[in-house]
């Protein structure tokens, strides 16, 4: 997306990349050097960067996730998300939804692949209205 949810982490990682088909063309002026902005629909973004071979440095290390999608939440993208996340060394994914019942079934999915529950959270971007961001931290181990 437009970065409005890793901005934040941008100290604790090396690279972002922002991915959404609504990402902008190019950085917001004060954005960190290493954000980078991918305006493509994220499957197929992930099954691109899953076919580069890892460097040794890269399969030495752990990589985590934000991920935002739409009202109705991964529905039956998730396994393939969970392979490409999986080939790609992710270890810790932030879940977010906006309708609290595709989030909690989505979030009840990857803890059925293994992923564990570490924290939960209510993100209230609109203030005085409705609606609310519902937040969860799960972790994995990677696979030997």
């Amino acid at each position: 997306g437009s970065g409005n949810l890793s901005l934040g982490l941008a100290p604790n990682f090396r690279q972002i990349h922002c991915v959404d088909v609504s990402t902008p063309a190019e950085a917001p002026k004060g954005t960190p050097r290493h954000f980078q902005f991918h305006r493509a629909p994220v499957l197929p973004w992930l099954r691109r960067q899953a076919k580069v071979p890892l460097t040794a440095a890269q399969a030495a290390t752990t990589s985590a996730a934000i991920i935002d999608p739409p009202r109705d939440g991964l529905g039956p993208d998730l396994p393939q998300f969970h392979h490409l996340l999986e080939a790609l060394r992710v270890t810790e994914l932030v879940l977010i939804g906006c309708d609290v019942d595709n989030w909690a079934r989505d979030l009840c999915r990857w803890t059925q692949r293994g992923w564990k529950l570490c924290r939960l959270g209510v993100l209230d971007l609109f203030p005085q209205t409705h609606h609310a961001e519902a937040l969860a931290l799960v972790k994995r181990d990677l696979p030997l």
